[in-house]
Order: C-alpha cells, then structure tokens, then sequence
C-alpha cells in the first residue's frame, strides 16, 4: 500500500493556522509582558549586578591563592538573592507560558547560581573556555530580553 503526502491545500490550512495560533500567542505575551515591564527591567537589572560582582571579585582576585574559595564565598552570599528572584519570576509566569522571556530570564538566573561562578574560578585557574562560552550564553539571552522590551516600547 502506497502513503500519499497530504494534498497542498490541507498542508496551506495547517500552516495558516499554526502561523495564527503563534501570532496570537505572542498578542497575548506582549499584553502580558507590557503590564510587567517594571518586573522585568527589574530582574535585568538584578542579573547584571550580580554577574558584575562576581566579574569584579574575580579581576580582583586574579592570581590569589584563595581567589576559589572567594568566589565560593561571594556565590553563598548571593544565593539567597538568587533564589528570591528565581521565586518571583516563577510566581510572576507559574506556567512559563504567560511571558515571552521567562525562559531567558531564568537561564540567567540558574547561571548565577552555579555555572557562572564555577565557570569564574575555572578561569581563574587557567581554563576560560567555559567561561567565555558561558558568558557568550547569557549576553545572547539578555540580548533577547533587551531586544522584545523594545519591541514592546515600540508597539
């Protein structure tokens, strides 16, 4: 038995109604998003003061023996802020799905928690790799983030 592809104009519906069902959804993510401009310029604004501590404390400490152990330091101190801030973009989009830039806000965030510092005393230690690829990662979601608060200005 031989399958036939589907016809041309079922395949035209699908993909006219797949491309209306998206743009609805992002209506729908930038009327939310809009009303929580505040919250998100926020919690920006909280991800690049934390990353510009610990890239501070690490310039700082560059060729310190105890250059690890305080970063590790800085990291525990900041981890209460951390998880505060993680909660509320949880409590802000519970379902992920409300937002167009839960999902980059919260990779930054979990970054800050582990990634990056570890990342941080990697290159302290000689090995910048993962850090610059880290740091690649985060400049392209907070890229994403400025880029839709824009548009959201714009429009």
């Amino acid at each position: 038995m031989q399958m036939t592809a589907p016809t041309e104009p079922r395949a035209r519906v699908n993909d006219h109604r797949a491309a209306a069902a998206q743009a609805a959804l992002q209506v729908r993510q930038m009327e939310f998003d809009r009303s929580k401009l505040a919250e998100h310029r926020a919690l920006l604004a909280f991800v690049k003061k934390m990353r510009a501590q610990l890239d501070q404390a690490g310039a700082r400490l560059k060729g310190k023996a105890n250059a690890a152990r305080k970063i590790e330091q800085l990291q525990a101190a900041q981890q209460p802020a951390l998880e505060k801030k993680i909660a509320e973009l949880q409590a802000l989009d519970p379902a992920g799905d409300r937002s167009h830039l839960t999902a980059d806000h919260a990779t930054n965030l979990n970054f800050l928690t582990d990634e990056y510092p570890a990342a941080l005393i990697g290159a302290l230690s000689g090995d910048p790799h993962p850090l610059e690829e880290i740091s690649r990662e985060m400049a392209r979601h907070e890229q994403a983030i400025v880029t839709w608060l824009a548009r959201l200005k714009s429009k």
